[in-house]
Order: structure tokens, then sequence, then C-alpha cells
């Protein structure tokens, strides 16, 4: 007997990492693959608590203590996404997002956002935020959604007299949060890609990326970042950007690369010379991800190797609202 399509979805079942820190906030880390059909494709992708294995250590300890992981409860997510939490700023720190999709639509239709946080209705199109037409067939719209994290989502086709609504064929979106106060415009078309910067950023200086990635091994090996950017070698191992080792079995490294889109990476180590052994740290399909939309700053990456990562901007937002109030005191 063949189980019905939206039946057929296998995901692995992974270790879920928490902390006990009641304040901490939430975050989601998400399964390096599922197994979908074309039906299970259409709409946001069911799941139970999984979540990518982590490693504990002192170092990760440290400097991820604040974060709490767990995975979506019973929720949608998307899939072959890297493990990573992001800085967790101010909670009266927001982030709006503008969203400007093109999509020509049918009289009596509507075009939708739906994600994983209340804001954007826990993915009913019912309850998710409602753009308005504009000229050119781009629908327009925005939300405000709490610093320090990420949301996922997807857009959608209202139907009208109640039909169901229509899910873009992709995977679901991830806009990361790591700058609070500021507003993200989403700039795309529906179905296809959806370009992120930061509102009136000219986007005309680079974005420096720093990696502080804690990791033991052997004498004669080192750490490098593979990844699709030229910057991480086009997936070319032997073009790798490698890191340099420092105190507490840190590997450092620091690299500047284009404003604007999503760069994929993951980790792996290999013998220095030419032609040595190399190992990733997931499965091939598994890849992480960092975004780039906010030109001029340095966005740091901190984390354990096969394990989870924090993200936050160097010298981000609250620490500059910090020494304004400093200065007006001070007058």
């Amino acid at each position: 007997r063949v189980p019905p399509l939206h039946a057929r979805v296998h995901t692995p079942a992974h270790v879920v990492r928490s902390s006990a820190d009641p304040t901490a906030r939430i975050f989601q880390a998400f399964s390096p693959r599922t197994d979908v059909t074309m039906a299970a494709m259409r709409a946001p992708q069911h799941s139970t608590l999984t979540t990518v294995a982590s490693r504990s250590s002192e170092f990760s300890r440290n400097t991820l203590g604040n974060s709490r992981v767990v995975a979506g409860a019973r929720g949608r997510r998307p899939v072959r996404t890297g493990a990573f939490t992001v800085r967790a700023g101010p909670a009266s720190d927001t982030v709006k997002i503008e969203f400007e999709i093109k999509q020509k639509l049918r009289y009596g239709e509507q075009l939708v956002v739906c994600g994983n946080s209340n804001k954007m209705g826990r993915w009913n199109p019912n309850d998710g935020v409602h753009l308005k037409w504009s000229d050119g067939d781009v629908w327009k719209g925005s939300v405000e959604v709490p610093a320090g994290g990420y949301v996922e989502y997807k857009l959608a086709i209202k139907k009208k007299h109640g039909q169901p609504a229509y899910w873009e064929k992709r995977r679901n979106r991830i806009v990361q949060l790591y700058e609070g106060g500021t507003t993200i415009v989403a700039k795309g078309i529906f179905g296809r890609d959806v370009d992120l910067k930061k509102k009136d950023d000219k986007m005309d200086k680079n974005v420096k990326v720093s990696f502080n990635i804690h990791r033991k091994i052997m004498y004669g090996h080192e750490v490098c970042i593979v990844g699709s950017a030229k910057e991480f070698g086009g997936w070319n191992v032997d073009r790798a950007f490698p890191l340099k080792w420092s105190e507490g079995d840190v590997w450092k490294g620091e690299v500047e690369m284009t404003p604007g889109g999503v760069a994929e990476y993951k980790m792996l180590t290999r013998r220095i010379r030419t032609g040595g052994e190399i190992k990733h740290e997931f499965r091939r399909d598994f890849k992480r991800l960092v975004q780039l939309y906010s030109s001029g700053s340095t966005v740091q990456v901190t984390g354990e190797f096969k394990g989870l990562v924090d993200i936050r901007t160097k010298g981000g937002s609250s620490g500059k609202k910090e020494e304004k109030k400093e200065e007006k005191k001070e007058e």
C-alpha cells in the first residue's frame, strides 16, 4: 500500500540542545536534510522536535550560554540550512521588514507573507501580513519583529471565495535579524529570489565576516571555510579559506565580501600539506549561511565546529545607543 503524498516526508532525528537560562531568547536550528515530495513542497513543511546535534564544551558554554536552541514545536521549518543563533539584543529592539514583491494576480486575489512568528500569522494565511497592491503589480507591506533571532517565511496567494491559498514552490525563506533598530527591505518576485538590504543603504562598502571557531585537532591540520562565495573557494576545497590557530584551540579569520545576497558555507579540517586528508563537519548536502545585507559592518560568526554558531554584528546598534545616552548625561 502506497502512503498519500503529504505523508511521504522523511526527517532524520537529531539531538536537541537547550540552555537552562529562563530569560534567554528562543532560537531555532534545523535538520540538515529532509526528503520531500512535490506535494509537500507547496506548503511550509511540518516537523517534530528536531535539530542539528551540537557538542558541549567550555568555549560554547561561555560564548553561547545566553542563547537557547530548540526546534520548532511541531511547526514548519526550512531544510538544508545551517544551525545558528543570532545576537539577542535588548528586548526593546525591533527590526522592521518592508516587502516589495512583484506578482500579477487576478481580481479578488491577495498576496500574503506567512511565517513562524506571531506577527506573520504562524503559517496561517488568514493571519499573515497582507500586502497591498501598487503600480506595476508590486505588492507592498511591512512588519516589525523582535531583534536577536531570525524569521522564516513564505509567500502565498489568497484565493477568493475561501479557496485554499497557493504557496510558492520553494524552500522557506530566512531573514537573520542580527542588527536591532534597522529596516530591512525584501524586494523580489513571487517564487523567485528576494534580495535583502538595509533601507537607504547604498551598498557601497564591503561586509567583513569574522570567524571564531573552536576545534581541537591534531598537529599539522587546519580548520577552513568552504562555500559558495569566491572568498570561500566556490565550493572548491583546494581554495577554501583557512583559519589561523589561537589560544584555547580557537581558529580565527576575517574576510571582506561584496554586500548583498547570502553566502552559504560549511567548515572542514584538512592537512596543511596539499593533497591531505579532508573531513567535512557534516554530510555534503548540509550548508550553513550568513546574510550580507548590512554594508560597512563586521558580522561575527562564533561557535563550535560541528555545532551551533552565534551570529552578531561587531559593535552592534545596542552599544551605539548606550554610548549616545552616556554622552547626553555628560552634557
